[in-house]
């Protein structure tokens, strides 16, 4: 230990200063990371929305400097306010989650000058009792900053369409959409690559491809593949075939990364839960259990 009467004025100085200017920048540092904090083992990824919705979500688990189930947590208890909300159709639901969002996300934003808000996807999965049909959206957040709102008419939170396939993946999915999808999502990614450069370095005239021409030409194209996923036949499995597929998928993506040369980023606890004419229900991963070591 230096006696105190040895201590140099100037390097304590400085040495303060330097301290001053650590915490500033780590302080700065962290208000920017925080935005993009991806979901780790102990993050809460699916939620129970109301007796008959479910919310899934990949991308970072942190929004607004709060935690994704904070925010849920929020909307839910908001929701309870509403009158009548048990009787909203899910578009509408799912419309005013969005606007929930964007209004988070705005108000953040401005009030945090140098924070960026990275991209959170939030899947929506209803049961239609009437229908017996399952209907899924999915919410996909732009990245942006207080600039961004800074341009009219600019929206962080685009309100989706239903989705149309049978099984909706995002997050680390690109081996469970190779076994999935096959060839489709290649095959739809080299369209569009293809239709890019005849504009821009052949001088095709894109404007007589509309979204009707766009649509057959992919159709067209994914008919060559169609015949290998037969992916029909997942609308004909059993409530207890889906959770097996389910379970296998993610299975598959934690084994595999143990043979590629990325970190693992897929792992730890795995919740499954499903939805039918008894309501929302957890499979797997929402009880307490001895470790496995134990």
């Amino acid at each position: 230990m230096v006696p105190a009467n040895n201590c140099n004025p100037v390097k304590l100085e400085y040495f303060l200063l330097w301290c001053f200017i650590y915490l500033v920048m780590h302080d700065f540092h962290s208000q920017r990371q925080i935005q993009d904090s991806y979901t780790r083992d102990f993050e809460e990824k699916i939620f129970e929305y109301d007796s008959f919705t479910a919310i899934t979500t990949a991308g970072n688990a942190v929004l607004n400097g709060q935690r994704i189930t904070q925010l849920v947590s929020r909307k839910k208890a908001r929701n309870a306010g509403i009158a009548g909300f048990e009787y909203w159709t899910i578009e509408k639901k799912v419309t005013d989650f969005c606007l929930f969002l964007e209004e988070e996300i705005k108000a953040f934003v401005e009030a945090n000058e140098y924070s960026i808000v990275g991209r959170t996807v939030f899947i929506f999965t209803h049961f239609d009792r009437q229908r017996s049909d399952s209907i899924i959206f999915k919410i996909e957040t732009v990245e942006c900053s207080s600039e961004t709102y800074k341009v009219p008419g600019i929206t962080a939170v685009p309100i989706p369409v239903r989705e149309s396939a049978k099984i909706v993946c995002d997050g680390q999915n690109r081996i469970s959409n190779g076994i999935i999808y096959g060839g489709i999502e290649t095959v739809i990614k080299s369209v569009n690559k293809t239709i890019g450069l005849l504009i821009t370095d052949y001088g095709f005239d894109g404007s007589v491809l509309d979204d009707s021409a766009k649509g057959k030409i992919f159709r067209d194209c994914v008919e060559l593949i169609d015949e290998d996923i037969q992916l029909k036949k997942l609308s004909e499995l059993s409530l207890q075939q889906a959770v097996d597929l389910a379970a296998l998928l993610m299975r598959i993506e934690i084994d595999f990364q143990k043979y590629t040369a990325n970190i693992p980023t897929v792992g730890g606890l795995v919740k499954i839960a499903t939805i039918n004419n008894g309501g929302f229900r957890f499979v797997t991963g929402h009880r307490i259990i001895r470790p496995a070591w134990m």
